[in-house]
């Protein structure tokens, strides 16, 4: 069958369709390139409308499914594809919309279980344990965004290259919103049904009689492909009885906790299922007492390897569109960027990104006693970067591994140092840092340090010794600047964009403050952090791994403005109003204060000589202060609105400061 559209034309002025992914009741979904930036991205363009449409009607779903799909374009989480707003093609047949959202390369883990099942293994209860402590917290994302997956399977859950992090993909509430339309414009649908032929065994009775679904319902497909997983049985051969029965038990030997869990959440009854992820994260991370011998197991890397005995099949050409056409095995993936450090460790589990999961270490401490460290994760300090990584690439990374120069093995390294670099890499895990963008951090820093050392490995030879203890010092010293950050701010660091920027403005524009007065503030956070950049244009890291950093403390600025630290509205109905306090170093305040055009203000600031003072007028139009040493200021007021007024200070120590402003009312003129 012929696509829709023809492949190689450029769509939404950015999109140049490469190949069809796949086909279903909504259309076609199409694998595209965006070439304008400066490292191509991969997109897939997914088809909402099953036909060609009139310019009335067209104008009538576009805007029915921008209304319905505002939600996803605010979704920004590490473990979810990105989504951004449709597109429309007009072509001699008619119109139709496309929605554009992040192509992860990946393989889908009803693949996986199909390489093991070959050779006769399945998943453990360890395994499927942390699986799903790495998805929970996404879908937890999910719901409180106000969103439910609602085609939750084995196919629809990627392992991401790079990382081996579960993603979930294939969103039924789409086609959800696509039915939902196609009714709206009095469209057939070709097919009512939201689920997939190859998710049937996994949708929940509510949702299969198309009663109202909630979380409860995800948690239940959840369970149904935990189960999968675990016994090796298709979905449909579980579902034959009812899995509330608990007959499934009679194929796989749990844990008594985990097999209440599991037994909860498949409950036919959704009110008596777990209501939230929080709450089956509760009991998911309590002690989970003894679990079964585990008597043959093999990492997903290992499985992953070219082997004449695995082979995996070709992906379906259906619904679940993010499989890459061809995909190669994990150990053949290509690596963007490599660390300028060798291995800590054969493998790490990364913690998962949620801030319950404390009792954790309760499973890593059995997975490490049962052997099984190191199947979720990549080698200790390997940097694969994803491509929404908003700061250039480098086009070739120094210290790549290669025939010449592979990583050295941990074991070669002395066992001081083996214990070092895995205390910075639990640190970094404690931290909840992106592994790559932190090394790429670390990398440069080292590289400006000793720029005679980029392009070449360090080794385990002793000649190598000082520069890995330099190496590794960097590490210490940017893990304790970036644990003063938040745990919200640092989760996403590596992934910060100019949309984050955008958001950020709207924030502060609620508090009548400008992007001028808020860069202010968080600028003078940031050098009191890093005061060897002071004198460089901050804007100019937006695009370098450490201008993240700044984009993080702007996360934690604006929280602090919007709790109504570091900033005041004034009232100066009573002519004059007077404030002091105190700045730590690279710390500030906000004012702002509404006055109308006319009057006369004056500023007067007593302050250190390292406090610097501005004030921005309503709009900005008129040029007042700007990072002043100046310490009074006085003026007819050219505007009416609210005024900005700014204080930071550039020192090493806390500073006091007191701030006086007085309003002056024009006499009335007697004529």
């Amino acid at each position: 069958m012929n696509p829709s559209l023809p492949l190689g034309i450029v769509v939404g002025d950015r999109y140049r369709l490469l190949q069809v992914v796949g086909y279903g009741s909504l259309g076609y979904t199409y694998l595209a390139e965006v070439a304008t930036e400066k490292s191509p991205s991969r997109w897939l363009l997914k088809e909402l409308l099953p036909l060609p449409l009139d310019s009335a009607r067209l104008q009538q779903a576009r805007q029915d499914f921008a209304r319905r799909t505002t939600k996803l374009y605010r979704l920004q989480h590490p473990q979810l594809p990105r989504f951004r707003e449709l597109i429309l093609v007009l072509n001699h047949e008619g119109g139709r919309l496309l929605l554009p959202q992040d192509f992860i390369e990946g393989t889908p883990y009803s693949r996986i279980l199909t390489a093991r099942r070959q050779q006769n293994l399945g998943f453990s209860e360890l395994e499927v344990r942390l699986w799903l402590l790495h998805l929970l917290p996404v879908l937890d994302y999910l719901h409180r965004a106000g969103l439910t997956h609602q085609a939750l399977s084995l196919n629809n859950v990627l392992l991401r290259h790079g990382d081996a992090l579960p993603v979930p993909v294939a969103f039924g509430l789409i086609k959800e919103m696509a039915i939902a339309v196609q009714s709206q414009i009095a469209l057939p649908a070709k097919d009512k049904s939201v689920a997939y032929l190859s998710e049937i065994g996994f949708i929940p009775p509510e949702q299969a009689r198309g009663r109202q679904t909630g979380p409860h319902s995800d948690l239940y497909a959840l369970a149904i492909a935990s189960l999968v997983l675990l016994t090796g049985r298709d979905a449909h051969q579980l579902r034959e009885s009812d899995p509330a029965s608990g007959h499934w038990q009679r194929y796989v030997a749990l844990s008594p906790a985990f097999s209440l869990i599991l037994s909860r959440m498949l409950a036919a009854d959704p009110q008596s299922r777990f209501q939230s992820v929080q709450e089956l994260l509760q009991a998911l991370t309590k002690e989970p007492g003894p679990i079964p011998p585990v008597v043959r197991m093999q990492s997903l890397r290992e499985l992953s390897k070219p082997s004449e005995e695995l082979t995996l099949p070709p992906p379906e050409l259906q619904e679940a569109t993010t499989i890459l056409p061809t995909i190669a095995p994990l150990s053949e993936m290509p690596t963007q960027g490599t660390a300028a450090r060798p291995s800590a460790s054969a493998g790490t589990v990364r913690q998962p990104l949620f801030g319950c999961l404390s009792k954790v270490p309760l499973l890593i401490a059995l997975i490490v006693g049962s052997g099984l460290l190191g199947w979720l994760g990549g080698r200790a300090w390997v940097v694969r970067f994803g491509s929404n990584n908003e700061f250039e690439q480098p086009s070739s990374v120094a210290f790549p591994p290669s025939e010449e120069t592979a990583p050295v093995a941990s074991a070669t390294l002395p066992a001081g140092e083996q214990r070092r670099q895995t205390d910075l890499q639990r640190r970094r895990q404690q931290l909840n840092i992106d592994e790559g963008w932190f090394v790429e951090l670390v990398n440069r820093s080292f590289w400006e340090q000793h720029p005679e050392l980029k392009g070449r490995a360090l080794t385990a030879e002793a000649g190598d010794r000082q520069w890995r203890e330099d190496w590794d010092r960097l590490a210490a010293d940017y893990l304790e600047r970036l644990s003063r950050l938040s745990g919200e701010a640092r989760r996403n660091l590596g992934r910060y964009n100019q949309a984050h920027r955008e958001r950020w403005k709207t924030g502060v524009n609620a508090l009548h403050l400008s992007s001028r007065a808020f860069y202010d503030l968080v600028d003078g956070e940031f050098l009191g952090q890093y005061p060897e950049l002071t004198g460089q244009n901050l804007r100019d890291l937006f695009n370098q791994p450490l201008g993240q950093v700044w984009n993080a403390i702007a996360v934690d600025k604006l929280r602090d403005l919007q709790a109504g630290t570091g900033y005041e509205e004034l009232d100066l109905s009573a002519g004059s109003v007077a404030r002091r306090g105190r700045l730590e170093p690279g710390g500030g305040q906000a004012f702002v204060v509404n006055l109308p055009q006319g009057q006369t203000l004056t500023v007067e600031l007593e302050a250190g000589e390292e406090v610097l003072l501005s004030l921005y007028s309503p709009t900005g139009s008129v040029q007042l202060l700007e990072d002043s040493p100046e310490r009074s200021w006085s003026g007819v007021l050219p505007e009416s609105g609210f005024y900005e007024l700014a204080i930071v200070s550039s020192g090493k120590r806390p500073l006091d400061y007191q701030l006086q402003l007085t309003i002056k009312i024009p006499e009335a003129q007697d004529w």
